[in-house]
């Protein structure tokens, strides 16, 4: 077992002094090219340090069977990306939204705290526009960092036989509903990517079935051929990957943040269908989950 971890980054160099991270400053002034040599990004090392472990471990031990975990820190602001991944968005048709009439003023509280905390309204649509720029740089330049892992994987003979699993721990509002970061209900942030492949593995197959991180643990468990804690409050995703949703007793799936002001505080219940939401300081509300 291995894991490779992260930390955010701080670029340019100089908000190693903590600006990068306080709310106060906002997340939009350091969106852009980054200054730190590329070969020194925290994702590339990321890369390049999984794919020594990956191509070294079953080199010496290719009858041990092994988990390896490697977290990249992006896309996450500060929002920087090498030059040509940014360049390449900034000058594209970006555009942002107008802001309707009302806001932030009519804002649900729990958006309302959110454009507040963040300094939104600090930041013209320009300075937002080349947050998103920065935003879809990053998330094109680790595409390319993972496939260079997945690459060197195929090469090394190691991929027919591995499960890869990508995920995140939350999305990225970046502009929905004219607001950023994480920390609400929308689909844009509490819904994440998760893609699997493997032995067995159907491509290309979309599952529509609501799913949740702890499902993972489970279902490593089932591909290990070990017995799952009783204890867990996940389910194997083995019947979804086989194309058997009705093997699955779980229809039902819950975000929270219980946490911190409570202006931000709400639960979240949703199928496929329907989302229920409450907030300690508005009460409940039911919105398709689509929204």
């Amino acid at each position: 077992m291995k894991y490779v971890f992260p930390a955010h980054q701080p670029d340019p160099p100089e908000t190693a002094d903590g600006r990068w991270n306080k709310h106060a400053v906002g997340r939009f002034p350091f969106a852009g090219p980054t200054e730190i040599p590329e070969s020194m990004l925290m994702d590339q090392v990321v890369t390049t340090e999984s794919l020594s472990w990956l191509l070294e471990f079953p080199d010496q031990r290719p009858d041990q069977p092994w988990f390896f975990r490697a977290s990249y820190s992006r896309p996450h602001f500060p929002l920087t990306a090498p030059g040509r991944y940014f360049r390449k968005y900034l000058s594209s048709e970006l555009r942002m939204s107008q802001l309707p009439s009302g806001y932030p003023e009519d804002l649900h509280p729990q958006d309302r705290f959110i454009v507040d905390d963040f300094s939104l309204m600090q930041f013209s649509q320009e300075v937002h526009r080349r947050a998103l720029a920065g935003y879809y740089a990053l998330v094109d330049y680790v595409d390319d960092c993972i496939g260079s892992l997945l690459e060197g994987l195929r090469q090394a003979g190691c991929l027919e036989n591995t499960y890869v699993v990508y995920t995140t721990d939350h999305g990225n509002m970046a502009g929905e509903h004219d607001l950023w970061w994480k920390r609400t209900y929308y689909e844009a942030s509490a819904r994440i990517p998760m893609l699997i492949s493997g032995p067995g593995i159907e491509g290309c197959r979309a599952v529509s079935t609501p799913v949740e991180l702890v499902d993972l643990f489970p279902t490593f468990c089932h591909w290990a051929e070990m017995e799952v804690p009783s204890e867990l409050n996940g389910e194997s995703l083995v019947p979804l990957l086989k194309g058997q949703p009705e093997q699955r007793e779980k229809k039902t799936v819950r975000s929270e943040l219980l946490g911190g002001n409570v202006e931000m505080q709400f639960q979240m219940i949703r199928d496929e269908r329907w989302k229920y939401v409450e907030f300690p300081e508005a009460g409940p509300q039911a919105v398709r989950s689509g929204k």
